[in-house]
């Protein structure tokens, strides 16, 4: 386990904020849906487009994109943020 001190901590925050980076952390995973679908529709992408570069059907879009799959698979959804420009870290 990695121990941060107050100081590197605030420094970090203060780096990623200068970068431009934003963390979300999600308590479980229609958390993670919902936030997937809100940054779909967000992003005024068709969703055959957004399907292509995120190797999967515009259908499967559509239905996160509109809540109608509220447990789509881990893969996909991923593959979808990644699309819209995302770049996923897990910290264990």
């Amino acid at each position: 386990m990695q121990v941060v001190e107050f100081d590197q901590a605030r420094r970090f925050k203060l780096a990623r904020e200068k970068a431009g980076i934003s963390e979300y952390n999600f308590r479980n995973t229609y958390e993670l849906v919902e936030f997937v679908a809100s940054e779909i529709r967000a992003s005024k992408i068709k969703y055959t487009k957004l399907a292509k570069r995120a190797d999967c059907h515009p259908h499967t879009v559509s239905k996160i994109a509109h809540r109608e799959t509220m447990v789509p698979r881990v893969s996909t959804v991923l593959n979808i943020l990644k699309a819209l420009g995302y770049e996923i870290f897990v910290r264990g």
